[in-house]
Formats: structure tokens, C-alpha cells, sequence
């Protein structure tokens, strides 16, 4: 008898998991009274259900009844759902007020079913299946920026979502605004305590859930959000398609490899259950870029792989933060504008940045920078955050068509900060905005092989030098066609060195700089390197070929 009592305790700790704790807000309810999480003994503060006329049923979920209401003290579309537990009305109370998260009016009582109803703020939502697919690069990156302030709110208010997925994360396209719906599986997170694997939607559920890891924590939410960003830029909804919770295993294997998997496992000494023994099988590893293709390439960018391939990662300690995540190169636009809105509000400087075209803001504006640099000596901090750009396109073969967003903030960046220094014309600075998108001043041209644009745009010029804009617009037309798709990128990195290396080498030589004369040399370059009379651990930086002397 007391031989089996041995061997059963030794064979428990053996399928003991090993438990790990969230890398942050880890303690956040420890911290908290306990009023805070035990929403078992909530007491929930009743509205007056007659404020409330119901007009039509929305919806229906697995624990829930939604329907769209009318406030009628105030006249208001209100969403009124209806729902048999009270987690989530402490959870939305806790997060009430908080960045994107859908604000929660007024619990009432159902006085037959004695059910309660909770009332919402509106949100004209869009279909996501049709308006994911209208969506630019820059929409896609603000979108997730606003999704991750949200998570990022409640993982710090020590709240796991549990069931991020585009059916719970409502957008008024028109109105710019997102919010994070549906808090029903939410659960608050303590250090080692079990949870759940019955949680999220199949086609989001985080391999931790799929191979029964129980000491799971927010990192789960954002391996949901990478799941949504994949489907979003691949075009690719949904992205990992299981058909069952073992197959959705499966598919995830396919993409990030079995040998990866195995390993996380081991770490964690999970054991897999025998029913993969037969679906399983063995997968190497893909790479990101092999889901590009024709009709999603706009919106790929070296920098959204990296993003992904930092959420999208079976150790669930490995994957960005939401803080971190919001930090990433892939959402530097999305801050760069929104500190210039700030900015804006506070009358710090007047105008706005973006032309009234409907083109999106500018990348990046050195007029934040403005009272720590000057124009001809940048900051070590903004070296190091385009640094950070290209070493992400220097560690991609980049296939992409469309020109990478770390190229178009560099162009920025250059021609802000060396305008005095190089001998470039107006015209010039013009042309090298308009080859980034960006809007310098309301006179970009477009990037186009149209003569007559040019004559539009610069009724005064000279023929000489509209021609001039032609030829080198040409040029860059087929530069960035499909032949020369990689050497965009290459660019980023020769860019960086030859100002970098300029400036160390000539510090006294600076007007003599000629932008037209480098421009041209790296034209000249992309020609060798398109006709094979150049590779590209060729293309060296030929210091001299770009100084004029005076």
C-alpha cells in the first residue's frame, strides 16, 4: 500500500507544470483591498430599468443577449445586454473611465427574469469583415496602437481580457475611435493561481491554452492581438483556422514549428496530450514573409513582421508587453503623430502638419526635437530610434513593392535636419518628400510619370528643370517597381551611413555637400545593381564621389 502511495505522488509531481508569473502588473491585486477583486460579494448599485426602452435585439453570445436600447432621460442609442453573472460588472466598474474600453452606464434588473441588463455607451461599429479590408498600412498601425492602450489599461489595472478578437473590438471608422468590448471572460490576475483554458475564441486561443497551461497571464491577450494583426495585414481572416481546439494547435505548428513547440513545453514540462501523437507531425518553422503576396504586400513592412514575430511567440514570458509592444519601430508614426496632435491642442506651434488632401500625417516632425538640436547635428536619441529602423529592414530579405515606412521617416528625418547642409533647392526638398508621401508643404508631387503634374505643381519652373523632375521621377518609378523591391531597403542602411560618416569625415565641409549628386549616385547604384553589373555587398559609401568642392 504504501509502495502505491509513493509511486502516485511521484508520478503527480512529474506532470507538476512548472508556474511562471506574468513579466508585469504581476502584483497589481495584491496591492489592491480585496474589495477590488472579490466580485463575488460585490454589491451591485441597481438603476431604474424605465429609464430604458429596448427597439431591437443586436445579437447573441454564448453567456449573453445584447440589444439596442434607448436612454430616455436623455435620448440616447444605448447597447443593453443581458447577462446571468456579476464578474464582469465589477470588471467594468474597476475599469470605468479607463483608455478605450467601452464605458459601462448603468446596471438595471430584468424585473421578470430578475436578470441583470448592463447599458453601454454607443459605438457606430463597422462590419469588420468589410472594413478590414478598406484599411491602409497607417490605419491598421493606429488601430492597433489604440487596441493595445486599452489592453495596456487593464493588464495594468490587473485584468486579463481573455478573448481579444475583431468581433470584440468595436471602430467607428468615420470617428477614428476603437473601443474593447465584451469584458465577460475577463478575470483578474493573480500571481500563481490556475486559470481557466476554456477561455478566447478558437481561432485567438494562445498555445498555452491549447496544450492546458494553466498559469497563463495577459501575455495572453497579446498573442490574441497578433492573431488579429496577421489576419489584418496578410489579409488573412482568419489567420491560424483550426477546425478544432487540437487542429488549431496543429496550424499554429505549421507556421511556428514543431521543434519550437517541443522546446516550450520542455521549458514548462507541460505534456502534450496523446491525441497530437497522430495530427502533429513535424514543421519547420516559415518565414513571415512567405504569406506576402500581390494583394497584401501595401500593407507589409519589415517593421510589421518584426512586430509579429515578437507577439506570435508559443513562450508566453517571450511575447511584447502591451507597454513594450506600443514602443515597437512598427508604431513609431502612430506616436510621432499623436504627440504632434497633443502638441497642437496646446497651441505650440500653429497649422496643421498634414495638407488637407486626405494623405496620412507626416511620419516624423523634428519640431519636437527643436529646442534640444539643431538642424545640422542630430540628437544621439533620434540616431538611436532610426537606427532601431534599420537595423528591422537590415535583418529582413525584404520582397515588398511598397516603400517601408522606417524609409519614409528617414527621407523625413534628412531633409528636416540637413536642410542647411545640403545644397538642395526647394524644388528638390519637394521632390524627396513627395517620393515618401510625406507633406512638408502642400506642393508634393505625386509619384508619377505624368509630365503634366509637374507643370501643375510647379507652373513657374523652367522646362529644363520640369524635364529634370521627369527623368528622375521616371527613374524612380521603375526603381520602385518589381524589379528592384529589395533595394529600397538597402538604401535605409546607405543613407544612414553616408550622412552618419559625412558628418564625422567633412564636419568643416558641410556646405559643399551636394543631395543631388548623392541622389544620383544611388540611382546609379540600383541601375548596376538591376542590370547585374553591381551586387549588393558592393555597394560601398564612396565619401568623395559625394563632396563638391568648393
Amino acid at each position: 500500500m504504501d509502495g502505491k502511495n509513493v509511486e502516485i505522488l511521484i508520478t503527480s509531481v512529474e506532470m507538476m507544470s512548472v508556474v511562471s508569473r506574468a513579466q508585469v502588473y504581476a502584483d497589481v491585486n495584491l496591492q489592491k483591498p480585496r474589495e477590488y477583486w472579490d466580485y463575488e460579494a460585490h454589491t451591485i448599485e441597481w438603476g431604474d430599468i424605465d429609464n430604458y426602452h429596448l427597439i431591437r435585439k443586436l445579437g447573441r453570445g454564448k453567456y449573453s443577449e445584447v440589444f439596442e436600447g434607448m436612454d430616455m432621460s436623455k435620448g440616447e442609442c444605448v447597447p443593453v445586454k443581458k447577462k446571468k453573472i456579476k464578474r464582469e460588472i465589477k470588471i467594468l466598474e474597476n475599469l470605468r473611465n479607463g483608455v478605450n474600453v467601452i464605458s459601462l452606464r448603468d446596471v438595471v434588473k430584468d424585473p421578470m427574469s430578475r436578470t441583470p441588463a448592463l447599458i453601454f455607451e454607443y459605438v457606430n461599429n463597422a462590419d469588420f469583415k468589410q472594413l478590414y479590408q478598406t484599411l491602409s498600412d497607417y490605419d491598421i498601425r493606429y488601430y492597433m496602437y489604440e487596441l493595445l492602450k486599452a489592453l495596456d489599461f487593464s493588464h495594468s489595472m490587473g485584468i486579463m481580457h481573455r478573448d481579444v478578437k475583431p468581433h470584440n473590438v468595436m471602430i467607428d471608422h468615420k470617428a477614428r475611435k476603437l473601443r474593447l468590448i465584451d469584458w465577460g471572460l475577463a478575470e483578474f490576475y493573480h500571481p500563481e493561481e490556475e486559470y481557466n483554458v476554456r477561455v478566447a475564441s478558437r481561432y485567438f486561443k494562445g498555445p498555452e491554452l491549447l496544450v492546458d497551461y494553466h498559469y497563463y497571464d495577459y501575455s495572453l491577450d497579446m498573442w490574441s492581438l497578433g492573431c488579429m494583426l496577421a489576419s489584418m495585414i496578410f489579409r488573412k481572416e482568419p489567420f491560424f483556422h483550426g477546425h478544432d481546439n487540437y487542429d488549431q494547435l496543429v496550424r499554429i505548428a505549421k507556421v511556428l514549428g514543431t521543434d519550437e513547440l517541443h522546446e516550450y513545453m520542455k521549458k514548462y514540462s507541460i505534456d502534450l496530450d496523446p491525441r497530437f501523437n497522430d495530427i502533429l507531425g513535424r514543421h519547420s518553422r516559415k518565414r513571415w514573409e512567405r504569406f506576402v503576396h500581390s494583394e497584401n504586400q501595401h500593407l507589409v513592412s519589415p517593421e510589421a513582421l518584426d512586430f509579429l514575430d515578437k507577439v506570435l511567440r508559443y513562450d508566453h514570458q517571450q511575447r511584447l508587453t502591451a507597454k513594450e509592444a506600443m514602443e515597437h519601430p512598427y508604431l513609431f508614426p502612430i506616436r510621432e503623430q499623436e504627440k504632434e496632435n497633443w502638441a497642437a491642442t496646446r497651441g505650440v506651434h500653429s497649422g496643421s502638419a498634414t495638407a488637407d488632401t486626405g494623405a496620412e500625417p507626416m511620419l516624423y516632425d523634428v519640431r519636437y526635437d527643436a529646442t534640444s538640436t539643431s538642424n545640422t547635428s542630430p540628437s544621439v536619441a533620434q540616431i538611436t530610434r532610426l537606427k532601431s529602423l534599420v537595423d528591422v529592414c537590415q535583418s529582413k530579405e525584404t520582397s515588398f513593392a511598397s516603400i517601408p515606412l522606417s524609409f519614409k521617416m528617414l527621407f523625413n528625418w534628412l531633409i528636416n535636419h540637413f536642410v542647411k547642409m545640403l545644397t538642395i533647392s526647394s524644388i528638390w526638398i519637394d521632390m524627396l518628400a513627395s517620393i515618401c508621401h510625406c507633406t512638408i508643404r502642400p506642393t508634393c508631387i505625386p509619384l508619377t510619370r505624368d509630365h503634366r503634374d509637374a507643370r501643375t505643381f510647379y507652373p513657374d519652373a523652367r522646362s529644363s528643370k520640369i524635364e529634370e523632375i521627369q527623368r528622375f521621377r521616371t527613374v524612380l518609378c521603375r526603381t520602385h517597381g518589381t524589379v528592384a523591391r529589395f533595394h529600397i531597403t538597402v538604401h535605409v542602411a546607405r543613407f544612414m551611413q553616408i550622412f552618419q560618416s559625412f558628418h564625422n569625415l567633412y564636419p568643416d565641409e558641410a556646405d559643399g555637400f551636394d543631395g543631388k549628386s548623392m541622389i544620383r549616385h544611388l540611382v546609379a547604384q540600383d541601375a548596376q545593381i538591376r542590370t547585374g553589373q553591381l551586387h549588393n555587398n558592393e555597394c560601398g559609401i564612396v565619401h568623395r564621389a559625394l563632396v563638391v568642392k568648393a
